[in-house]
């Protein structure tokens, strides 16, 4: 099967050249496929939404706060 291919390096204005791996994504009937660098981990998280002048950060829904207090961005799959 044939996906969309998302550069999240590009939606943010990084340099892509490391991209190593597709991760396929599905929300409802949709499918797309997002090229990123490594994956570390995978574990569910609380999402924290952006208020204020962050709410509308573009591709963004919000940020995960991971155990040792590191920000972890989280990507608003209906964006893309």
């Amino acid at each position: 099967r044939i996906l969309p291919l998302v550069r999240v390096a590009m939606l943010f204005g990084l340099n892509g050249e490391k991209e190593k791996m597709v991760i396929i994504v599905k929300k409802h009937k949709i499918e797309v496929a997002i090229a990123v660098e490594s994956v570390t981990s995978q574990q569910e998280v609380v999402i924290k939404p952006f208020r204020g002048a962050l709410s509308n950060t573009k591709y963004l829904l919000g940020v995960a706060i991971m155990g040792e207090g590191e920000l972890l961005p989280i990507i608003d799959v209906d964006e893309l």
